[in-house]
C-alpha cells in the first residue's frame, strides 16, 4: 500500500478555497461559521470576521478568517489550521496574511501590495525568504472570488481574477464565471439558488447564492462541502464516528477496471486519461501525450538510468542554467544544503551517477510523516528528515541543484494495487534529457507506471490541476 500521497497538497488547496468562502459569507456587521463536510461527514470548520480597521492611517476593511481540518490519511491524524487577514479598501487588497499550522509546521505569508508589484516575505518552518511578483494586467487580485463578482457593475457576466496561493507564494488565474437559477438541497431542504462557478486551473468549486447574494452552500472537488450554520454548531465535533475510516489518499486514487498484471514488469504504458475539464499534460522523454476525441492518451516510456550516456556535472549545469540555481524551497546555495550535498557526490562527475548517489542518501535518511499538510523548504526536510512525498523531492531537487546538476520537480501519478495514487518525485539534467529521481524508492529511474501531470519550479510542480472525476483506462502494457 502506497505510505503516504500528494493528498496534503489537495486538502490545503481546499482549505484556501474554504477561506474564501467564509470571507464570502461574512458580513460587515456578523460574525460568520461554515460546517465544512467531506462526503457528508462534518471534518472541520471555517470563521471569518469584517470590521473596520486602519491600515497606514487610512480607513480600511479588516477580514480576519480561519478555517480548522481534522481529518487523517491512512491511518496518520492529519490537522489543519489557516488563518489569514486581509486588509483592503474598496474591494482591493492593500496587505494579505496568511499563517498554516499542520504537525507543528509553520508555514507564513506577508503580501504587501505596492503599486505595481506584490512584495512577499515568506517564513517557512524558520526559514526565510523573499519574492516579488508582478500584479497581473487582465484582472484584478482579490481574496474572495465570490465578492469581486458582486462588485462587478454586470453581475452577469464573468470576471477574471487572481488569487494568492500562500503555499507555493505564486498568483492562480480564476475566471468567475454566473451560473442559472437552480434548486439546491442544503442539508435536507431544497432552497432556490443561484449558482457561481469559480474555474481555478488546480480545483473547480460551485458556490450557492441565495436572492440576497448570501451564501447557502459552497461544493469543492471529492465531494467537499461548506454550509453555514450556528458558531456552535460549526464548532461542535461531528457525530460519534463521523470522521473514522475517512482515508483520504484512498478517496483521491483513481482506480481501474482491471488491475494491471505483474506490474513490476511493466516497461511501456498506454493508457487513456478521460474526464472533465482535463488539463494538458506534459509530453516530453518520459511520456507521449496526444488528444483524441475521447481524452487523452499517454504512452509512458521513462528515461532509463544510462550513465554512459550522461554528461558531465559541469555539461550538464550550462545547458539549463534556469534549474540550476536557487529557487522558492529550493535553497541550493543554503550552506546546510551545498554542504551535504558536495558530501555525498564526493569525486564524482558524471550527472547521472551523481544524481543516483543524491536518491540513496535521501531514501535511506528520510521517513515517511502523512500528518505534514504545508509545503516545506528543503532545509527544514533536511532537518527533520521527515515528510511526505513531496518533501522527498524538494530534498532530492535541492541537493540535486546544489551539487551542480539541474533540477525540476515533478506532480503526477504512480500506480499501486489497482489503483492509481497521487505522488510526486524530482527529476535531474543529464545533459541530453530529464531523468526521474524517486527518492522515495531505491529503483533507478521511474517506472513506466509514473504519470506526469506537472513540472518545474514549486510555483508550477505544486500547482497542478486535481483530475477530479478522471477516469484511466489501460489501453496497453509492454514488457
Amino acid at each position: 500500500m502506497v505510505s503516504v500521497s500528494m493528498f496534503s497538497r489537495f486538502l490545503s488547496l481546499w482549505v484556501l478555497l474554504l477561506l474564501a468562502v467564509s470571507r464570502a459569507a461574512a458580513s460587515p456587521t456578523d460574525e460568520s461559521w461554515l460546517g465544512l463536510f467531506l462526503n457528508g461527514r462534518k471534518v472541520g470548520y471555517a470563521q471569518s470576521v469584517v470590521a473596520d480597521d486602519l491600515f497606514e492611517g487610512r480607513k480600511t476593511q479588516r477580514t480576519d478568517a480561519r478555517t480548522f481540518l481534522d481529518v487523517a490519511l491512512l491511518g496518520t491524524p492529519l490537522q489543519m489550521d489557516l488563518r489569514s487577514t486581509t486588509w483592503s479598501r474598496d474591494g482591493k487588497p492593500l496587505r494579505m496574511t496568511f499563517r498554516v499550522e499542520s504537525s507543528g509546521r509553520v508555514q507564513s505569508l506577508d503580501a504587501r501590495f505596492r503599486d505595481a508589484k506584490i512584495e512577499l516575505a515568506v517564513e517557512n518552518g524558520g526559514q526565510k525568504s523573499r519574492k516579488l511578483l508582478d500584479l497581473p494586467k487582465d484582472g484584478p487580485v482579490v481574496d474572495d472570488p465570490i465578492d469581486a463578482l458582486l462588485r462587478s457593475p454586470d453581475k452577469t457576466r464573468p470576471r477574471t481574477v487572481y488569487v494568492l496561493d500562500p503555499l507555493t507564494a505564486s498568483l492562480v488565474r480564476n475566471e468567475v464565471k454566473p451560473g442559472p437559477q437552480v434548486e439546491v438541497d442544503v442539508r435536507g431542504r431544497r432552497l432556490k439558488a443561484r449558482r457561481v462557478d469559480i474555474v481555478d486551473p488546480r480545483a473547480a468549486s460551485r458556490v450557492y447564492l441565495n436572492a440576497d447574494d448570501e451564501i447557502l452552500k459552497a461544493e469543492g472537488p471529492m465531494g467537499l462541502e461548506m454550509i453555514p450554520m450556528p458558531r456552535e454548531e460549526a464548532l461542535a465535533p461531528g457525530e460519534p464516528g463521523s470522521g473514522d475510516g475517512i482515508d483520504l489518499a484512498s478517496a483521491s486514487r483513481i482506480p481501474l477496471e482491471k488491475p494491471i498484471r505483474a506490474p513490476w514488469d511493466v516497461r511501456r504504458l498506454k493508457v487513456l486519461l478521460t474526464g472533465p475539464d482535463l488539463p494538458r499534460l506534459p509530453s516530453d522523454g518520459h511520456q507521449t501525450v496526444a488528444k483524441d476525441d475521447r481524452g487523452w492518451v499517454i504512452e509512458v516510456h521513462p528515461v532509463p538510468f544510462d550513465p554512459a550516456g550522461s554528461a558531465t556535472i559541469a555539461q550538464a549545469r550550462q545547458s539549463q542554467p534556469r534549474y540550476a540555481g536557487p529557487s522558492l524551497y529550493l535553497p541550493a546555495d543554503s550552506p546546510e544544503i551545498s554542504s551535504l550535498a558536495r558530501r555525498i557526490v564526493g569525486t564524482e562527475t558524471n550527472a547521472a551517477q551523481a544524481a543516483a548517489k543524491i536518491q540513496d542518501w535521501v531514501y535511506e535518511q528520510m521517513r515517511p510523516n502523512a500528518g505534514i499538510g504545508v509545503l516545506r523548504d528543503a532545509r527544514e526536510v533536511l532537518k527533520t528528515k521527515e515528510g511526505v512525498f513531496r518533501d522527498y523531492a524538494v530534498l532530492t531537487a535541492a541537493l540535486l541543484r546544489a551539487a551542480g546538476i539541474p533540477a525540476r520537480l515533478a506532480s503526477g501519478l504512480i500506480y499501486q494495487d489497482g489503483s492509481f495514487y497521487y505522488h510526486a518525485w524530482a527529476e535531474a539534467w543529464t545533459g541530453k534529457q530529464w531523468l526521474g529521481v524517486d527518492s522515495t524508492r531505491p529503483r533507478r529511474g521511474l517506472s513506466a507506471l509514473h504519470v506526469k501531470i506537472a513540472e518545474g519550479n514549486v510555483e508550477e510542480a505544486y500547482n497542478f490541476a486535481f483530475l477530479d472525476k478522471a477516469r484511466l483506462q489501460v489501453l496497453e502494457t509492454g514488457q
